[in-house]
């Protein structure tokens, strides 16, 4: 896709093509608590074994569920440890896509200029040279 195509796509089109995927497989998307179920599980378990950037991920996977729920301030905080432990690896693959979701939970709660900072961190990690130091998605 290219720049003038990416400027169109709207958050309604991301949020379609999920629940498109989740048809294909012959399934609804499951509910956020169901999100927030296996989040907690698998912080729990990355925890246990040392999985600190799934831990990160999970976190900030179980804070878009809690403002999916509603709950957007404790979302809102779980989506900033998650991607706080992200940056800190220097994991950034996955760190757009929750910026954009952190950007989405501010507008929710009446955050304007919280989540057009959000937007403006995103794209400036985009435009950062990859370093020698910092990983894509490069986990396994």
């Amino acid at each position: 896709m290219h720049a003038q195509g990416d400027r169109n796509f709207k958050r309604r089109d991301f949020l379609s093509l999920l629940e498109k995927r989740a048809l294909v497989d012959g399934h609804p998307p499951p509910p956020p608590a169901t999100h927030i179920l296996c989040a907690r599980a698998a912080i729990k378990l990355s925890t246990e074994q040392g999985f600190v950037y799934w831990r990160s991920f999970n976190k900030a996977v179980e804070g878009w569920a809690l403002v999916a729920q509603g709950q957007t301030v404790e979302g809102i905080a779980e989506l900033h440890r998650g991607l706080s432990g992200m940056k800190q690896l220097g994991f950034v693959g996955a760190m757009t896509i929750f910026i954009g979701l952190l950007a989405d939970a501010h507008e929710k709660a009446g955050q304007v200029a919280q989540g057009l900072q959000a937007i403006a961190d995103a794209l400036a990690l985009v435009q950062q040279p990859t370093s020698a130091g910092a990983k894509q998605n490069d986990i396994g």
